[in-house]
């Protein structure tokens, strides 16, 4: 063959000019080379050369003779390939960023929990939403929404009833949380006062109920008013649980208009703001709510409250010129004392 000077065993390398050709041994690679042919060729498009001859058992193959300027062509076409796709993919990668803040954030206070909504942020930061975290601390702590959720409304549980809570929420993508929306205050509300039923009374609507406390296992309610003469003289009702409710009547003062009640210290104690014409007879005291025991006020006044704390009771009125407060320790004894202000006092507590 041209351009081959001689053979051997092994591998020879044959020059002739700038054509090289590699020599190579091996009984297997005959399928391998005319394959290799057509693929170079095909790359190419250059006429390929090759040669072939056989010693015994040994087959030696006459490599093709390319053209070095084609190879360096084609590898730096795949290099120009490479780069380019890798600034592509660069690029993307710059373009992508956190997300900007989520708007119109409300937040409607539950029961331990506050129910949030907002709308999507105008930017996504060039990558989908995959989740949203909340704060309720203005932005210091924040929390994952879990299982992940791309929902605009988020539910947050766990809170402390009537404690404010300062919220924010932010959204996430595959390159982080992004900027946080505009707090909104919500203060999580307890559950009684949304789970009130109606219970009867004795008397119906015959009574018009003005104050009720609790003590020693019982519930107690007194009245000032009762709209039918039949019914006057049941002034206070009992409960052992709130629901259902028995008359009682106070021994010696059925007519009594009676405004306030407490418990403290052991006993029941209630006020009114007049007393049928008896000139000090505005206090009750009962040690269980059905036995009741006239007391005498330390002045008359239009006693409109009576609260217990600190090991004393204090009540106040809201009519009067002067002493519109009045102290007992025990609910019997009372002392009257001079108001911060001379004004109709309604309500006390501790």
């Amino acid at each position: 063959m041209a351009g081959v000077a001689a053979l051997s065993a092994r591998s020879v390398a044959i020059h002739q000019g700038r054509t090289h050709s590699r020599i190579m041994r091996d009984e297997n690679l005959n399928d391998q080379f005319n394959h290799m042919m057509r693929k170079t060729a095909i790359i190419s498009n250059e006429s390929l050369t090759s040669g072939f001859v056989g010693v015994g058992r040994k087959h030696f193959f006459a490599c093709p003779k390319l053209q070095v300027s084609v190879l360096r062509e084609c590898r730096m076409a795949l290099l120009m390939l490479g780069l380019m796709v890798f600034s592509a993919c660069m690029n993307l990668v710059r373009a992508q960023t956190t997300p900007g803040a989520p708007t119109a954030l409300t937040a409607t206070a539950g029961i331990n929990r506050v129910l949030t909504s907002f709308t999507v942020p105008a930017n996504t930061g060039g990558a989908a939403i995959t989740n949203y975290q909340y704060s309720t601390d203005n932005g210091t702590n924040w929390t994952a929404v879990s299982p992940a959720s791309t929902a605009t409304a988020i539910t947050i549980t766990g809170l402390t009833n009537c404690t404010p809570y300062d919220i924010k929420v932010r959204a996430v993508n595959n390159v982080g949380a992004g900027e946080a929306s505009s707090a909104v205050s919500s203060t999580p509300r307890s559950g009684i006062a949304n789970s009130w039923i109606s219970r009867s009374t004795p008397g119906g609507n015959s009574y018009k109920w003005n104050s009720v406390t609790y003590g020693n296992g019982l519930f107690v309610a007194v009245t000032s008013l009762s709209l039918f003469p039949t019914n006057s003289g049941n002034r206070v009702m009992t409960s052992p649980d709130g629901i259902t409710w028995i008359s009682r009547s106070p021994t010696g003062a059925p007519t009594y208009n009676w405004t306030s009640v407490t418990y403290g210290n052991g006993v029941f104690v209630a006020v009114a703001n007049n007393n049928a014409g008896r000139p000090l007879e505005q206090v009750m005291t009962s040690p269980d709510g059905t036995t009741w025991t006239i007391r005498d006020a330390a002045t008359r006044k239009t006693w409109s409250s009576v609260t217990f704390g600190n090991g004393l009771f204090v009540a106040v009125a809201y009519t009067g010129t002067s002493n519109n407060v009045m102290t007992s320790p025990d609910g019997i004894t009372w002392t009257s004392r001079t108001a911060a202000a001379e004004n109709g006092w309604a309500s006390v507590t501790y």
